[in-house]
């Protein structure tokens, strides 16, 4: 189910945000996998979120894919995506408030969740929002994960292929 769900949420992103070589072939493949992620689990949440945003980009049923995206929460309120995804389906379907809202309420559950005051953050409406949140607190020095010191031989993971921040910079102007 999330294999094919996120699969079918890839397929979206190339036709959504230009990628794609042939964006019919990647929408109908979207929709395939999606169909393909609901027949093998329709009651996992992680499953349900993905679906619906790429769905709703995709199909285009809003009123189906938040039914989907309400669900996705409901089965599991402390799921991020599901709080996420929530909010694109609205946004998607055309209630940018009530999307706001979504996304602003999985944060704050989350946060609750895990006995984390909310002390700021910040929100940007472009193509595609961005949110984020402070987050402050006290370590264990020995636990401390930086981003300095890398020495030859360590790996290097990325989460973003480099040079998104300078597209994106130059797609804002």
């Amino acid at each position: 189910g999330p294999v094919a769900a996120l699969a079918g949420l890839c397929h979206m992103r190339n036709v959504v945000w230009g990628h794609a070589v042939d964006p019919q072939f990647d929408r109908k493949e979207a929709v395939r996998l999606l169909h393909l992620a609901l027949s093998v689990d329709e009651g996992d949440a992680q499953t349900l979120a993905w679906v619906s945003i790429a769905s709703a980009h995709m199909i285009g049923d809003y009123e189906s894919e938040t039914e989907m995206a309400d669900r996705a929460v409901a089965l599991n309120p402390n799921l991020f995506d599901a709080w996420f995804c929530r909010g694109w389906v609205y946004k998607v379907a055309g209630l940018p408030e009530e999307a706001i809202r979504q996304i602003l309420a999985g944060g704050e559950s989350i946060c609750a969740e895990a006995g984390i005051p909310i002390a700021g953050g910040h929100s940007i409406d472009v193509v595609e929002p961005i949110y984020g949140l402070v987050a402050i607190g006290v370590v264990d020095p020995r636990h401390l994960k930086r981003n300095a010191g890398a020495l030859p031989g360590d790996r290097l993971v990325l989460g973003k292929p480099i040079g998104v921040g300078v597209m994106s910079a130059a797609l804002k102007k």
